[in-house]
This record gives structure tokens, sequence and C-alpha cells, in this order.
């Protein structure tokens, strides 16, 4: 199920590593993940899990950080949350089929409480059973209705 925009107006929203790397070079074949960071932004309640801010740190430059956080600045809220993931949620959901790396980004957001994930890597939807949060696409982020 899409959400309306109202669905979003007071929920918190985490962006995956990908959204934010594949907006900055603004590259054609993901023009959504360049208009939700630079143009909808300002929308949404953002929360950044530690295990995002990591990759983040780990994939680019200092400058593309400064433009990441720099857009993050006109977010209607925007939170990074430094507690990791429970080592026993992690291991849950590796156990229901999660990668390392997206079971402990799971295991983060569940316990931050986020209600939506948005994602290029639709393979969250198709692995794991039971997301505590429900998956989207820049691009259904960006058409959503006003």
């Amino acid at each position: 199920m899409i959400p309306s925009s109202a669905d979003l107006s007071d929920e918190f929203v985490a962006l995956d590593t990908n959204e934010y790397v594949l907006a900055l070079p603004r590259d054609p074949r993901f023009p959504n993940c360049f208009a939700l960071l630079l143009e909808h932004i300002h929308k949404l309640w953002v929360h950044i899990p530690l295990q995002v801010l990591k990759e983040l740190h780990k994939i680019l430059s200092t400058r593309e950080l400064h433009r990441v956080f720099g857009a993050l600045e006109v977010a209607q809220v925007c939170r990074v949350d430094y507690t990791p993931g429970d080592l026993e949620r992690v291991s849950y959901w590796e156990q229901q089929g999660a990668k390392l790396g997206d079971a402990v980004i799971v295991a983060q957001l569940e316990a931050a409480g986020v209600g939506f994930l948005v994602s290029e890597n639709r393979h969250f939807l198709l692995e794991v059973d039971g997301l505590p949060f429900e998956v989207l696409t820049s691009e259904q982020i960006v058409h959503l209705p006003n």
C-alpha cells in the first residue's frame, strides 16, 4: 500500500544509504533519488540510523557528506540516532533472511519506531517477512499527492 502525504506528515522516514549515494551525482537512471533529497526532503521527518551514517562516512567524500547534511537541514525534522542495533534483534532479522548489514538497519529502525524506509533495493521486500516498517521507493515518495 502506498501511503498518502498525510501518512508521512508526522511519521519518521529513513532513507537507505543508496538514496543518498544515487542522489549526489544526479544519476539519470535514478532521477527520483535526486528529487527526494534535494526537492522533497522538506516534507519529511527524517531518521538516520547509525548503520546508514557509518556507510555514508565510508562511501562519500567530505564534500558529498556536506551536501547530504546541507540538504537535510530543510527536512521538517532530522534526527541522527547513534544507537547500535540490539544484537539479539540483529540475529533475529538475519534468521528471517536479512543480510547482516540489512539486519542491523532493520533492528535499528525497529528500535526507533520508524514507519517507512525509502530504498531502491527492493530486496528488503523479498527476503524478509514481517518487517516493522514499510519499504518505499523514492519514486513513490516523490509522486505522493500533496
